[in-house]
């Protein structure tokens, strides 16, 4: 249960960090926004990097080598087109509206682990999500069609979700790599230099309290980036994906009892995934 279970505190923290966004949107834009939440980000984890290693305890958040350097910008720059596509959505619809579209999620990221990972999907996966899908266009198409809702924050939060897909299959295909460095160190200096001349440009005066909920917006996002990216290094796609549906909650109670858990978990290391020491 370890990967749905850090699966479901990552969106819990990503749909908090939406919430505060939205709030923000109306008054501050993009640019703004987003290089505040990596300001807060990229600070604190040098911070506890160089602190730990002054005790004795270096390589946290692990080596900044990698053997995949073009998979780890394809996924920063995945979270960046993310992070934006969430942010200009839900400026244009209600955040129930929006994750209608994202619901769509489980489904994308399904055939992107069937389609460049090979992993296997069950076919009631297929189901489920299939039916999670249909019920996402019923509910969608009807107020795109009657002008409803602004086509702009659809296409915008369905570019997100589409960028979280992949996001989430790359943290799978990245699972030998563990750290925070792939997922917090690469994807901060991006989006300070992405988002950097884009906040400058569009800067509005801010009182202090908004400030902090932009700086908190860094602390909500890394949080949720890390859940997700170790929730899809324990449980591949098909686990994940439909993960609430009735076969996978009722599989795993009798699986449980009969101990054979054990064996259905890839043996873990001693030390916790993202400290991965150089």
């Amino acid at each position: 249960m370890k990967g749905p279970a850090l699966l479901l505190a990552g969106i819990v923290l990503f749909s908090v960090n939406d919430a505060n966004s939205k709030l923000l949107s109306g008054h501050y834009g993009i640019g703004q926004v987003i290089f505040l939440r990596y300001v807060m980000l990229l600070p604190a984890f040098l911070a506890a990097r160089a602190l730990l290693a002054g005790f004795g305890r270096p390589g946290f958040g692990g080596p900044l080598a990698t053997r995949h350097p073009w998979l780890q910008a394809f996924r920063a720059c995945s979270m960046m087109v993310s992070a934006a596509g969430f942010f200009l959505g839900f400026r244009h619809l209600p955040l129930a509206e929006g994750y209608l579209v994202f619901f769509t999620a489980p489904l994308l990221t399904l055939v992107l682990a069937a389609a460049f990972l090979r992993e296997p999907v069950p076919r009631i996966a297929w189901v489920w999500c299939l039916v999670g899908f249909g019920g996402v266009l019923l509910s969608v198409a009807p107020k795109l069609g009657g002008g409803g809702g602004p086509a702009v924050g659809y296409l915008a939060v369905l570019a997100g979700t589409v960028a979280f897909a992949v996001n989430q299959t790359l943290n799978r295909r990245l699972r030998a790599e563990p750290g925070l460095v792939g997922v917090i160190l690469w994807p901060s200096l991006v989006g300070l230099v992405l988002f950097g001349p884009m906040a400058a440009a569009d800067w509005a005066p801010a009182p202090p309290g908004d400030i902090l909920r932009m700086l908190a917006n860094g602390a909500l996002a890394g949080g949720a980036v890390i859940c997700t990216a170790a929730a899809y290094r324990a449980s591949d796609a098909a686990r994940l994906g439909p993960g609430a549906s009735p076969r996978c909650r009722s599989r795993w109670p009798s699986t449980w009892r009969s101990g054979t858990a054990g064996r259905m978990r890839r043996p873990c290391s001693a030390a916790p995934w993202w400290w991965a020491p150089a």
